[in-house]
């Protein structure tokens, strides 16, 4: 089971260098507390291979992910980003997060 993450983006080129050791920070996997959404234990990998022909054969539509983002970043603003949640991180165990990989970045540079 991996124990740090890595990132890739186009604005923001890509992480290398030592993984950031998340589990061990107490940030947990998909759900919950002090969670990362939509982030699997290697063991859970097959999760993102499913097809979607059910979902398309009972009438789902899919949509452009930046309109996804738009509308979340939308219903995020609406409802509060500092409201209490049951999953996810905090604003500030986010930002504890950045301070890591960003430290440990400029550890490796």
């Amino acid at each position: 089971m991996p124990s740090g993450i890595g990132c890739s983006s186009p604005g923001l080129g890509s992480s290398s260098g030592p993984a950031i050791p998340l589990t061990g920070s107490g940030i947990g996997y998909w759900a919950g507390p002090r969670s990362l959404p939509l982030w699997l234990p290697a063991a859970s990998a097959g999760f993102a291979r499913r097809r979607a022909d059910a979902f398309g054969s009972t009438g789902g539509t899919t949509r452009p992910l930046a309109m996804t983002v738009t509308r979340t970043l939308e219903d995020e603003l609406k409802r509060g980003v500092d409201r209490p949640r049951r999953a996810g991180l905090t604003q500030a165990d986010e930002f504890e997060i950045i301070r890591t990989i960003m430290a440990t970045r400029n550890d490796t540079e």
